[in-house]
């Protein structure tokens, strides 16, 4: 069972590919995706743990908030 059933989480889309795309073939498929799909944001957050998920809303607040056009974080 996966993160998406178990939490419930109707609108998270997991992206799957037939072959190892790299790190940088994935981020590439992914803002493919939506661009194609018209989202509005992007949030990109790395999977090392750097970043808490919690933080998303501070991130991109200013862009929803037109305050910016990104937002770059550092640890």
């Amino acid at each position: 069972m996966g993160l998406k059933t178990l939490r419930q989480l109707d609108k998270l889309q997991v992206l799957t590919h037939p072959k190892n795309l790299g790190y940088g073939g994935n981020q590439k498929a992914g803002y493919r995706y939506f661009m194609e799909n018209g989202f509005d944001v992007v949030v990109l957050l790395h999977g090392d743990g750097q970043y808490a998920p919690e933080i998303l809303s501070h991130l991109y607040h200013p862009i929803v908030a037109g305050e910016a056009d990104a937002v770059l974080a550092r640890a």
